[in-house]
């Protein structure tokens, strides 16, 4: 039988399971310099954020008890909006017109200015892991069980898409679907249990496995050039140059389980998980592993990267792109150079 998650039915909670194995003081903060990243936000030792999008400047993340949280300045700042839900909300959708949170129950949350928020009806009671919204107003939502839902109006709107899980295992299981990314001319890529990449060219009506193996994966990546990255248990790695039609392994310094990945263009890789981050500036050909005390006593979840205006005395203002990671005790930290 594949090898899949224990007692584990979604993404978030994956991280939980394995820091049941921590001592109670792994969590605490260190006074130890930090190398490899600096914590903008933290909140109580119970707290967790679980998601975060970032359009240039401006920013959203999502985690614990409905905690919303949003910058405009990159990432540099954080303010919290009022929760609209004690559920906790695990992923999130951002574009310049709309926001989507999603989460526990089959809970979807729309917003047109990240302050106030809504719920809107859906036929599932299932959790929600993650959400995408692409450029015209399609989204596709995911979750435990192989729930996936697809909403031609930015959200207002929503339907299941119901999918032969017999097609692809002969005992029918219904794994878990942990990150979905809308692309452009109507491709969606999801990721989740066995390995699983499934790929859609009509706008989520109709899917196609592209990838299977017994390790999990927990979140993708994909740049507008083709390239991109999926990770997931055990240090599982594998990365596309087709934009997602097919994939190989790549072998990396950890038998963490990686939660979340972030990607440029131009060949930098960010990994995070339980006790890991991994980064590369050539594609995946090297990497180096963080061995800073908030990294390798805590878990990050997601990863996204943000854009702030350098001043420069006498020239032109320049723009920084910044990544941001998300996890353990409602951090969000930068990740250094």
């Amino acid at each position: 039988m594949p090898k899949t998650m224990t007692d584990v039915h979604c993404r978030a909670l994956a991280a939980f399971a394995c820091l049941l194995a921590l001592p109670v003081t792994a969590l605490a903060a260190e006074t130890a310099p930090l190398a490899d990243i600096e914590i903008v936000r933290t909140g109580i030792p119970h707290d967790a954020v679980y998601d975060i999008r970032i359009d240039q400047s401006r920013g959203i993340a999502v985690g614990g008890a409905g905690a919303i949280l949003i910058t405009d300045d990159g990432g540099t700042t954080w303010a919290q909006v009022p929760p609209p839900t004690p559920l906790a909300l695990l992923g999130v959708a951002l574009r310049p017109e709309r926001a989507i949170a999603v989460g526990q129950e089959g809970m979807v949350l729309l917003s047109d200015d990240r302050r106030s928020w809504r719920a809107v009806a859906t036929d599932t009671q299932a959790r929600l892991l993650n959400v995408d919204l692409g450029e015209q107003g399609l989204a596709v939502a995911v979750g435990a069980f192989g729930t996936v839902l697809r909403s031609e109006d930015a959200g207002e709107t929503w339907e299941p898409v119901v999918i032969d899980w017999t097609a692809l295992n002969p005992d029918g299981y219904e794994p878990h679907l942990y990150d979905v990314i809308v692309g452009t001319a109507g491709r969606v890529t999801i990721v989740g249990e066995f390995g699983l990449v499934l790929l859609s060219e009509d706008g989520g009506r109709s899917w196609e496995p592209v990838h299977q193996s017994q390790a999990s994966l927990f979140a993708l990546s994909l740049a507008a050039d083709g390239s991109g990255w999926a990770v997931g248990q055990d240090g599982y790695v594998i990365s596309t140059g087709d934009g997602g039609r097919t994939w190989r392994e790549v072998k990396v310094p950890s038998e963490s389980n990686l939660l979340g990945v972030w990607a440029s263009e131009h060949g930098e890789v960010v990994i995070v998980g339980i006790r890991a981050l991994l980064r590369s500036s050539d594609g995946g050909q090297s990497w180096r592993a963080s061995t800073a005390h908030e990294v390798t006593r805590g878990w990050y979840l997601a990863l996204a990267a943000g854009q702030r205006d350098i001043k420069v005395a006498e020239r032109a203002d320049l723009v920084q792109e910044v990544v941001f990671a998300v996890g353990n005790r409602g951090i969000i930290a930068r990740v250094l150079e």
